[in-house]
Parts: C-alpha cells; sequence; structure tokens
C-alpha cells in the first residue's frame, strides 16, 4: 500500500471520528470552521508524518492546540510563543531524526533518497560533474548554474532560505531525468529550457508548486520529473 493510499484513508477515518465527537459535550462549541481546520490540520500531519516532515507535524500541531485550548480547558498559551516553540522543536527534531527515506528507479540506476545524513546511494556514489548534482541550504540563499552534459538526477534540499538553480545550459540525458526536491518554509526556484518537458509529481503540505511563463511544446525525450515534498514552501519553475 502506498504513502498516498494510507494517507487519504487515515484521513477520511478520523474527520468521521471527529464530525462525530464534535456533537458531544464541550466539542459542540468549537464550531464549524474551526471543525473544518482541524480536518485539515490533521491532513497536514498525517502527510508530514508519513514522510517524515518535522515542521508541518509541530506547526500543525500549534494550531489545533490554539484551537482547543478553550473548549478543553487547556492551559492558555499565546500564539506567539506556542508558533516559536513549534518551530525550535521541529529544527531540534530536523536535526535528530533523519527524514523518510524516497527512492525511485530511472533509466540508469537505481537510488535510495533522504536528507541530509541520509543521502545514500546504490550505485554511481560520485558526483564528479554536474549529471548528479547536490544541493542543500539552510537559513541562506544558494545561487547554482548547472553545465550538465547528461544530466540524470539530482537532489535539492531548502529549508529555511532560498534555492535557485539554473539549467538553461545544461542537457539531459537520453532517458530524461529525475530530480527529488525537498523544500520547508523556503523558495527553490528551477530555470527550465524551454523545450524541456516537465513532469510535476511533488506531495504538497501547505505549499505550492507552480509554473512560471508560457509553457511550450517540448522536444520528445527531453523530460525531466520533479519528485519530493513541499511543506510550508514554494517551488516555481520559470522555463527560460
Amino acid at each position: 500500500m502506498n504513502g498516498k493510499k494510507i494517507f487519504w484513508g487515515i484521513f477520511f477515518i478520523l474527520a468521521t471520528v471527529l464530525l462525530i465527537v464534535s456533537q458531544v459535550g464541550s466539542f459542540m462549541e468549537i464550531g464549524f470552521w474551526s471543525l473544518l481546520g482541524t480536518i485539515i490540520l490533521l491532513a497536514v500531519i498525517i502527510q508530514s508524518a508519513i514522510y517524515r516532515v518535522w515542521f508541518g507535524i509541530c506547526i500543525s500541531a500549534a494550531f489545533l492546540y490554539m484551537i482547543y485550548q478553550e473548549p478543553l480547558g487547556w492551559p492558555d498559551i499565546s500564539f506567539v510563543v506556542l508558533i516559536v516553540a513549534a518551530v525550535l522543536l521541529s529544527i531540534g527534531l530536523h536535526f535528530l531524526l533523519k527524514p523518510k527515506k524516497q527512492h525511485y528507479r530511472d533509466s540508469s540506476h537505481f537510488c535510495y533518497m533522504g536528507s541530509g545524513d541520509g543521502w545514500q546511494e546504490a550505485k554511481h556514489s560520485d558526483n564528479e560533474d554536474d549529471n548528479d548534482p547536490e544541493m542543500s541550504v539552510k537559513f541562506g540563499n544558494i545561487v547554482r548554474y548547472l553545465h550538465s552534459s547528461a544530466l540524470r538526477s539530482g537532489k535539492l534540499q531548502c529549508s529555511f532560505g532560498n534555492l535557485e538553480v539554473y539549467f538553461d545550459e545544461a542537457a539531459l540525458a537520453p532517458g530524461g531525468a529525475e530530480l527529488f526536491i525537498e523544500c520547508s518554509f523556503g523558495d527553490t526556484k528551477l530555470y527550465i529550457p524551454k523545450h524541456w518537458s516537465v513532469e510535476e509529481r511533488l506531495s504538497k503540505s501547505l505549499g505550492d508548486a507552480s509554473f512560471g511563463g508560457k509553457r511550450p511544446e517540448p522536444d520528445a525525450g527531453s523530460r525531466l520529473v520533479l519528485t519530493g515534498n513541499v511543506s510550508f514552501g514554494n517551488v516555481r519553475i520559470n522555463y527560460v
């Protein structure tokens, strides 16, 4: 059973339970909009938990505490303190616990992918050129110009920062390429040649992925697949 099926299954079960208990006792004081917000926040927590995205889990939990502290008589904690505590906790968990590894199979080799110290590759462990680039930025900015002769795969990680990658002087491998992106509380901008076909498969938890400029007719074989997670961040694909 894949992650998406697990997510939607748990989500609808919890939504059902929540709708029923909302009609009992102190839950009746919450109201429709608070209930709707609860369902959305639970969806974010579930999806973030599947991929171990601590930012999504902690901040969503902080908002849930704000919703239920008065109806359930929990200690009164200010919104600012809750958000700061959630951010600090998520940063600590991010350094202590490795995110869940992703995997994919491309035309040349099989890779296991995570982030930070968790990056591992089954075969080509060397990275002497830009054909298999790896970039990571935390609390900063990185601008990278790739000169790939046959781009096969890549790993991009951005947390509380800005990452810009230019592919306009790069060439794809004959079978195309797959790029794994993990963006949390940051912005990732990709500048893609107009003749490339981009297939966006990113998983989003209160994040967004968008295209800039007119999407032209792609050349046959020039295919770039984007996979990974976007939580409280933005991935922008710009055609150049």
